[in-house]
């Protein structure tokens, strides 16, 4: 049986894995690192490989502490990034749900939504500290395990960072949907009316699986 915990396992025994926790375990040294250890693989533990149905995947961690919490896009209650915003902006429109109270996306991570950043980890108040240091390989080894192992996925990706990742999935066998990031920056290139959400769960309908509850209030 395929799980995160044997894939960790196994990656933890490869060079460059060990090199990143030779650079983690020197940074913690110096630098404050987010999000807490004990929240670094909140993504994959929060939504089991049996249990993944769709993946979201972002940059780096919030570069705050406060709001680093090891869901891609997810912040604590209280607190929407400009990101976000324009997230729950199209979950509005595609859906027709109320804009959501606070930025907590856990409900979506139990309902089988990976919230996957690229990078698992960065110093607090400094984006894409840890850029290149190993997390990339790390995750898109398990996107590479993920469209191996499972058949009809769904892959959503926001932006160029997410986008490399096309050419390592099975689009044969797994829905992927592709737009610009939702970001201030970005959002109004196709980001906005892209309707991810009807999309992923229209796909997982017609295959056969049980749909994501989208609803956060």
């Amino acid at each position: 049986m395929v799980t995160f915990e044997n894939f960790l396992e196994n990656e933890e025994k490869e060079e460059y894995f060990k090199k990143l926790r030779t650079f983690l375990d020197l940074e913690e040294k110096n630098y404050k690192i987010i999000p807490d250890s004990l929240y670094i693989y909140k993504a994959m533990n929060l939504t089991p490989f049996s249990n993944t149905k769709v993946i979201i995947v972002g940059d780096d961690p919030y570069p705050n502490s406060l709001h680093a919490t090891g869901l891609a896009f997810s912040t604590n209650e209280g607190y929407i990034p400009r990101s976000l915003n324009n997230i729950f902006r199209e979950y509005v429109d595609d859906l027709g749900f109320i804009y959501p109270k606070n930025g907590d996306l856990t409900k979506w991570a139990n309902e089988g939504v990976l919230l996957m950043n690229r990078i698992l980890t960065t110093r607090d108040k400094v984006s894409l500290a840890h850029k290149k240091k190993g997390w990339e390989i790390f995750t898109l080894n398990y996107i590479k395990l993920l469209n191996r192992e499972k058949n009809n996925l769904v892959f959503i990706l926001w932006g160029k960072n997410a986008y490399s990742l096309k050419d390592y999935i099975d689009a044969n066998r797994h829905l992927v949907l592709v737009s610009s990031h939702p970001s201030p920056l970005s959002a109004r290139i196709s980001f906005f009316k892209s309707r991810p959400f009807s999309q992923a769960n229209n796909y997982l309908k017609a295959n056969g699986i049980g749909t994501i509850d989208w609803r956060l209030s």
